[in-house]
């Protein structure tokens, strides 16, 4: 390594030197990952191990080839090593991976303003509770957008790093709740629906940009299998991981109150049987609760003698009949002639007049009237049920069978109170209900099976490879595919992913490692079927959203109204009283006509027939009787 070649910027202070200038040694190595942590070791040799650091713990130091950027990284404290032949100083910089790693991820959920008011507003608030792949307005999205978020909190956090071109398919994998993640584990769970993307950072730019590719879409490197540049080599073909197929079985359970019944989706890419992957994943299922409550809604016609039979039992019993001036709310309301069943029932016929006194034509419909008639208003239909009041003039005859006895009540005032509303009439009770919570089920992941059948149906080739050059050129990097010429034919086009690096700077020594990315970690075939294996279901898909979370307790909000009994009202006096006793063997009554009474006493300044104190001769003895008369005259 020329210490002339390779120069370094401190990005705190803004000071940049070549190597030499620095005083770092040749001896400096630079290791990438996928999907980890990059790592650059920098040693600054004859220096007093008790000499000033030349760099502090936490300064982004930047690393420049030809003064092109190659690495860029946040430095620990410094090592001092001392023995009796030297003394040193040595940085281990860690790369941007270390911000992902370091910073929590958390999501914003919509939490109560006034957690003690159940219908409070809501207002944002960061949770490590996530939920993936859901956005902040609810809707599903895809590992390319959650990737990106993940770097959007890191960044947010004060991660010195940005996001660059994600070359990936368009996939949407269930909804995962996890807790207490960090960034890079957020992406690491994104990657594992992509077990042929590896990850890299361009450290040409500052501050680096995170780029993610599969493998069709990495840039391909060709380099002599045997001979310069190539110093040392091992490869072998990975068919044990060859998939034949993919069979994801996505089910979910399904309720509604009390019932619950389970649902099957399947998502299948390839063969069966030998070397097929075959998933179980849970999706959350539609959870739906609701209230019921049963109510009659009877139509009844205010104008008809059974609606008030039905109030005023004792009207069974009349003749002459007669029910006049009907009217809702005191309104006047335009009846029709009783009909059919009325006079089925054996009524007398029902002379209905309205204010005018003619007839009211039988085809008019206006005073029919639907009544809550049983059950209970539910608490959602209260608007829909209203209190009102029924009058009417009802001139009718009551005869005793027995005694003879008669009242005549003509034109008499009555009111009765009713519900009535606007609900629509039904012979037979109805059943109301109300939703009072819903929960969508999780979506059906779609080409989730078929973007993973890509992925692993291709042979990989696994290995090492030396590279020795002059200088290290990252030439062989992270983010690009290896074919080797000069050996077996399929190694011209075998595309072995570059998982990672370590370079020598100071021999121009890279070693490369190709293979299956090592975010999968498929240490045999077995581990491919473990990408569902370890996911949480969540039920809070809607929680996050809109701040509420519906719980197992039963819905306890009931009827507000029940109907009111329809009680007889108080008789209001009649005109005439006829007293009588068995007129078959005693034929004869006292006849009370206020008509009479009134004719009678007209002209009298004291109209009032009441009780009286006369005084009465008894045998020539004095007394006095008391005596219902009218004044005397």
């Amino acid at each position: 390594m020329s210490p002339a070649f390779w120069s370094l910027k401190n990005l705190r202070t803004g000071e940049e030197k070549s190597f030499a200038a620095w005083g770092i040694a040749t001896n400096c190595t630079i290791e990438r990952f996928s999907a980890a942590v990059d790592r650059a070791t920098i040693n600054l040799e004859d220096l007093a191990v008790n000499a000033a650091a030349p760099f502090a713990a936490g300064d982004l130091l930047w690393i420049k080839r030809n003064g092109v950027g190659y690495f860029l990284g946040r430095a620990r404290g410094a090592v001092r090593s001392a023995s009796p032949n030297s003394e040193s100083l040595s940085y281990v910089v860690e790369g941007p991976w270390i911000f992902l790693d370091g910073t929590p991820y958390e999501q914003a959920w919509q939490i109560a303003v006034d957690p003690e008011d159940p219908d409070s507003g809501t207002e944002p608030h960061s949770r490590s509770r996530v939920l993936l792949f859901q956005s902040s307005a609810g809707a599903k999205t895809n590992t390319i957008a959650q990737i990106g978020d993940a770097v959007a909190v890191a960044t947010a956090g004060g991660g010195y790093l940005g996001l660059g071109e994600v070359s990936l398919p368009d996939v949407q994998p269930l909804y995962s709740e996890v807790t207490d993640s960090s960034c890079g584990e957020i992406i690491r769970m994104c990657l594992k629906w992509h077990p042929d993307a590896v990850t890299w950072f361009d450290y040409t730019v500052n501050p680096p940009l995170l780029k993610i590719a599969q493998r069709g879409a990495l840039v391909a490197k060709t380099l002599s299998a045997f001979g310069a540049p190539s110093n040392q080599l091992s490869i072998a073909p990975r068919d044990d991981l060859l998939v034949s197929g993919v069979h994801i079985t996505y089910e979910a359970i399904n309720s509604v109150n009390d019932k619950s019944w389970s649902v099957l989706h399947r998502d299948d890419v390839g063969a069966t049987g030998f070397r097929s992957i075959d998933v179980t994943a849970q999706l959350s299922g539609s959870s739906l609760t609701f209230q019921s409550q049963q109510a009659l809604i009877s139509q009844v016609n205010i104008t008809a003698r059974a609606f008030w039979e039905g109030a005023m039992p004792w009207l069974h019993m009349a003749t002459d009949v007669t029910i006049e001036n009907v009217r809702l709310n005191n309104v006047l309301v335009t009846g029709q002639v009783a009909d059919a069943s009325d006079a089925a029932s054996g009524y007398d016929a029902i002379a209905l007049k309205d204010f005018s006194g003619d007839p009211i034509p039988p085809a008019t419909a206006s005073n029919l009237v639907n009544v809550l008639a049983g059950g209970q208003v539910p608490q959602w239909l209260e608007a829909r049920v209203t209190d009102a009041v029924v009058s009417a003039k009802i001139s009718s005859t009551y005869s005793n069978p027995e005694t003879g006895a008669m009242e005549v009540k003509v034109k008499t005032p009555y009111a009765l109170k009713i519900r009535i509303t606007d609900l629509d009439y039904s012979p037979l009770a109805r059943t109301f209900t109300q939703v009072t919570s819903f929960t969508e089920a999780e979506p059906v992941p779609v080409g989730v099976a078929a973007a993973y059948y890509d992925a692993t149906s291709v042979l990989h080739y696994e290995g090492n490879y030396t590279l020795i050059e002059k200088e290290c050129s990252g030439g062989c990097s992270v983010g690009k595919r290896l074919n080797l010429t000069g050996g077996p034919a399929e190694w011209e086009a075998m595309n072995a992913m570059i998982v990672s690096i370590s370079e020598q700077l100071g021999t121009g020594t890279t070693q490369v490692r190709f293979g299956p990315p090592g975010h999968l970690g498929p240490q045999d075939f077995i581990e491919l079927m473990r990408v569902q294996r370890n996911r949480k279901l969540t039920s809070r898909l809607q929680e996050r959203i809109t701040g509420i979370s519906y719980g197992g307790g039963a819905q306890v909000i009931g009827a507000l109204q029940t109907p009111q009994n329809i009680a007889a009202p108080n008789a209001p006096p009649g005109k005439r009283h006829v007293l009588a006793d068995t007129p078959a063997t005693n034929p004869s009554w006292i006849d009370l006509n206020t008509e009479d009474i009134a004719a009678a006493v007209r002209l009298l300044a004291d109209k009032h027939i009441k009780l009286r104190e006369l005084d009465y001769c008894d045998a020539g003895v004095a007394k006095k009787i008391q005596v219902l008369c009218s004044a005397p005259y």
